[in-house]
């Protein structure tokens, strides 16, 4: 939960890669359904490197998940992702980005840029027509009533005092439950999970000491210069409203494998991936920043990423500020910190719009699509690319399979990097997943190894 369990994909280079007919043909569309994709990498990554492909076909994501606070977090992303350059510039908000996507404890102007934006996504999910002129990339028309009115509590709750989710608290709770009698040599059980499941299985640039320094506090990406005090409330599973009161659950999320995998398994760089006797010359912190502001730049620009960090990227103890950001605005709405202090503060409406995004469009479908589309005749052979995450395999059938065109792909996510599992679940869980495919009419695309990909994909081949 919170985010995925295998690298962030191009949707268009999968289909290119597999010689899709429409790709070929220049279709004036594609239909691409996400099923418990998490955290909208696909999505993020396939927009920032749409120039690539010299195309102009228009991309419809449908993104499908089973928990709406993964849908809140993926509103959250793509805004952030599409602020204009003078309201967030290129360095914060990579910083914003990763800290909001994997880290337990933020930055005080982190938390106050979470609490100014949950309030304009209270206006959005009460007023769609003022949503899709904020943001017009993602729709949230197919959502019920009770599907938004439960992202407005969510967000609400991201406006709260940050008193109100001791997250740390939450997690040695967590920890000390997951491990039992193990706790107190949790060091050693951190590093025997790194250096015996995660690294052996493709994780090899990430660093064993920011993995432990994950899995004893939340804390996946660190800054020297920057202090991370407050939590983030993104995290926080559930938010309910009880009388005058938003409550919460907790933290339920992911506390074994991290939030590592979407960006840090592969850099264009090389010299980000360069190793020394055995050792990586830059953290993981530092791989991730630069892929997530590769992306980030490219979604903006829709040109090649240039670094322009200079000696920067040589630093292996941390990054050198190069930007200075508007430290006015981010401390003019202050997070208020006084529990008494139950007056939450009345934001008005932001009248910019976000970064253009003319080639694409992110609809939202409803928790119940899963069971309802693949009833549907409407539906059959719509999607050019289905993605299925390891965790919504158990909704694979034929009538789901019936919904990919011929000729189309299905990308399944593999249970590689569960460390609670062993090699014989992953062969048995690859088999199960074969053996449903099969009867669909499906065929493996090129070569699978079970012990090494993160991701199986077949093609659907009807004739």
């Amino acid at each position: 939960m919170w985010w995925g369990f295998s690298p962030a994909l191009d949707i268009l280079s999968e289909l290119e890669k597999y010689g899709y007919k429409k790709i070929k043909n220049g279709s004036d569309e594609l239909n691409v359904l996400l099923i418990g994709a998490a955290d909208g990498r696909h999505v993020l990554k396939t927009l920032a490197q749409y120039y690539r492909h010299k195309t102009k076909t228009k991309i419809n994501f449908y993104i499908m998940e089973a928990n709406m606070d993964l849908v809140a977090r993926q509103i959250m992303f793509f805004t952030i992702a599409l602020e204009p350059p003078h309201e967030l510039g290129l360095f914060e908000k990579m910083m914003i980005f990763m800290e909001l996507y994997g880290n337990s404890l933020v930055r005080p102007t982190t938390a106050n840029y979470l609490s100014r934006k949950s309030a304009q996504f209270v206006h959005m999910v009460t007023d769609l027509d003022y949503q899709v002129k904020r943001i017009p990339l993602f729709r949230l028309d197919q959502l019920k009533y009770r599907e938004r009115d439960y992202l407005e509590n969510v967000f609400k709750f991201w406006q709260e005092p940050v008193s109100r989710f001791p997250i740390l608290q939450f997690w040695d709770n967590r920890l000390r439950k997951h491990l039992g009698t193990r706790y107190d040599s949790r060091k050693g059980v951190f590093d025997w999970d790194f250096h015996m499941h995660l690294r052996p299985r493709g994780a090899k640039y990430i660093s064993s000491y920011e993995y432990k320094t994950w899995r004893s506090s939340g804390v996946a990406f660190v800054w020297l210069e920057t202090e991370s005090t407050e939590p983030n409330l993104t995290l926080a599973t559930g938010a309910v409203q009880i009388g005058d009161k938003l409550c919460h659950h907790g933290y339920l999320g992911d506390i074994t494998i991290g939030p590592f995998l979407a960006y840090s398994l592969d850099c264009e760089d090389n010299e980000m991936l360069k190793s020394l006797n055995g050792e990586q010359l830059k953290r993981t912190t530092e791989i991730v920043e630069r892929n997530v502001s590769r992306m980030l730049y490219e979604l903006l620009h829709q040109e090649p990423y240039v670094s322009q960090n200079g000696p920067r990227n040589d630093c292996r103890s941390g990054v050198i500020i190069t930007e200075v950001p508007d430290v006015e605005k981010f401390l003019a709405d202050k997070v208020d910190n006084d529990s008494s202090n139950k007056q939450r503060k009345v934001h008005k409406k932001e009248t910019y719009s976000a970064i253009p995004v003319d080639f694409a469009e992110a609809t939202f479908l409803s928790q119940s699509a899963i069971t309802e589309f693949p009833q549907k005749q409407k539906y059959k052979k719509m999607f050019d690319v289905i993605f299925i995450s390891e965790n919504m395999t158990k909704h694979i059938n034929k009538d789901l399979i019936e919904m990919a065109c011929d000729g189309g792909i299905i990308i399944v996510e593999t249970e590689l990097f569960h460390l609670g599992k062993k090699k014989e679940d992953i062969e048995a869980a690859y088999e199960n997943i074969k053996s449903k495919l099969s009867e669909g009419s499906c065929k493996i695309a090129g070569e699978f190894d079970v012990s090494k990909d993160s991701y199986i994909t077949y093609i659907i081949n009807k004739e």
